[in-house]
């Protein structure tokens, strides 16, 4: 949320999608709010498959600490 806000700052029109389903789903899509981001952050929960997001993004971030056998968010991104 830290990169849409400084996004927003810049004058710039990027959008951010965040995927998967945490705990923090709920806070994080209320702090977009108050942020003022509505309309540029989306929060989309649990994706089963995310390819499509990947093709139509510029970047894919990750900010998992870690994940069980590594990190499978990347191999995705890049394969497609």
């Amino acid at each position: 949320l830290d990169l849409a806000r400084r996004f927003k700052g810049a004058g710039t029109a990027e959008r951010i999608l965040i995927t998967g389903d945490d705990p923090e789903r709920l806070s994080e899509e209320r702090k977009a709010s108050e942020m003022g981001l509505d309309g540029r952050v989306h929060v989309a929960g649990h994706v089963v498959d995310p390819g499509g997001y990947y093709l139509g993004a510029d970047a894919s971030l990750n900010t998992l600490d870690s994940e069980c056998g590594g990190p499978l968010v990347v191999v995705e991104a890049l394969l497609e």
